[in-house]
């Protein structure tokens, strides 16, 4: 099955996680995540199969230049296709044709995540506590 690359709204992501996930977070995590996906301009969801991840950018401002990259995961979901990976590059870049800079966090110890985000393209900063931040610049 190919993977498909379908555009959501932030609203739509209480809908897509399932029980078994949401009884993972923290009820605080859960209100930033959903914050964050509500606020945002722009959602993906890829899927292959079943849900891979969920991506989607936060501007501050209308014109703002930079943007907060948020990715969920399913955690469930331990196969990612060479085609999800690339499907989430395509979007990543589609994001940096319109921001010159995505920032974010990623878990100090979720290595998988910052390893899937150092192929995106990202820079990390220095660990403050559980959270890692990164920035990818756009390339122009």
């Amino acid at each position: 099955m190919a993977v498909r690359v379908e555009q959501v709204t932030g609203r739509q992501f209480a809908e897509l996680i399932s029980p078994a996930i949401r009884d993972l977070l923290k009820e605080d995590e859960l209100a930033v995540m959903e914050n964050a996906m509500a606020k945002s301009t722009d959602v993906w969801m890829v899927s292959d199969r079943e849900m891979i991840g969920i991506t989607g950018v936060a501007p501050d401002t209308l014109l703002a230049r930079d943007a907060f990259l948020w990715l969920y995961t399913n955690p469930f979901n331990t196969r990612i296709t060479v085609g999800a990976m690339k499907a989430t590059k395509q979007v990543v870049d589609n994001f940096l044709r319109r921001y010159d800079r995505l920032v974010g966090y990623c878990e100090t110890a979720n290595v998988k995540s910052q390893r899937w985000v150092s192929w995106l393209g990202a820079d990390f900063g220095r660990a403050d506590g559980s959270l890692i931040p990164f920035k990818i610049e756009a390339q122009r």
